[in-house]
């Protein structure tokens, strides 16, 4: 199995959430968006898609639901399949769940006061040995889900990663505009997600599932790795060779004109 890395992660998320801490929170506290704000509408509508049931519910349905499944009667493609849609439930439901376990023991130890709290106690004040709710800011939970989730499908998948990391940013971010959290929770949260999803992808590596950690910094999916059916494959892969080509012939007829004038 691979070494995984924590040193290198951790400095960096220190250096931001440092950052965050004494640059952005205040600003963000003492500016809290109204109900009446579009943006606050936007952020409430979005946030609680950061919940851990999202993620943990459908990956315990795919798992208990795998169990029942008659393997030995399976066609050998068939049982890849499933086996990869197993692996991966099971992935992303370990990565949320112990990042999500790690978070809500850092909670109480913690015991940051919530933006809430801003006007009576400021930006800085901890109560550390608490379980008040209010005294819950540090780190987010629902950016940790976020950031195991992001991670997790951006390494399965590693031409979503750019859409994964505007959409993590995005949910991670509404939980500061509902005003639940500083942002220094929210980049905190992020950080220790993304990490516990690398972290499972290396040990995943390891047993041989999933990924192949034998080059590059960051694992990568194995080339056995597939969620579907052949046929389906073929298909996009016939519809993606398709229209390159129509997009290039477009682009030359509109050229044309341009060359003539």
């Amino acid at each position: 199995m691979g070494r995984i890395a924590w040193k290198g992660p951790l400095a960096v998320a220190a250096v931001i959430v440092l950052l965050a801490l004494v640059s952005i929170d205040t600003y963000f506290a003492a500016n809290r968006l109204t109900a009446k704000s579009l943006l606050f509408q936007q952020a409430l509508a979005w946030t609680d898609l950061g919940k851990s049931a999202t993620v943990l519910v459908p990956t315990a349905l795919l798992l208990i639901a795998s169990s029942f499944v008659a393997w030995r009667r399976l066609r050998p493609r068939t049982q890849i399949l499933l086996m990869n849609q197993a692996a991966m439930s099971a992935y992303l439901f370990l990565s949320v769940g112990l990042s999500g376990l790690v978070v809500n023991l850092l909670k109480p130890l913690i015991g940051r006061a919530r933006p809430s709290l801003y006007l009576e106690l400021g930006t800085y004040h901890f109560d550390p040995l608490t379980t008040h709710f209010r005294f819950a800011s540090f780190p987010s939970g629902h950016a940790s889900v976020v950031g195991a989730t992001a991670m997790g499908i951006a390494l399965l998948f590693p031409r979503l990663r750019v859409p994964m990391l505007i959409l993590a940013l995005w949910l991670a971010t509404t939980r500061v505009f509902v005003g639940s959290h500083f942002m220094s929770d929210v980049f905190a949260g992020l950080m220790i997600g993304a990490w516990f999803a690398y972290a499972m992808a290396i040990v995943c590596a390891g047993h041989g599932l999933l990924f192949d950690a034998s080059q590059g910094m960051l694992p990568r999916p194995k080339r056995t790795f597939h969620i579907l059916p052949a046929g389906i494959r073929a298909q996009w892969s016939r519809v993606r060779a398709r229209y390159p080509g129509r997009s290039r012939i477009a682009s030359g007829r509109a050229a044309a004109p341009a060359l003539t004038d």
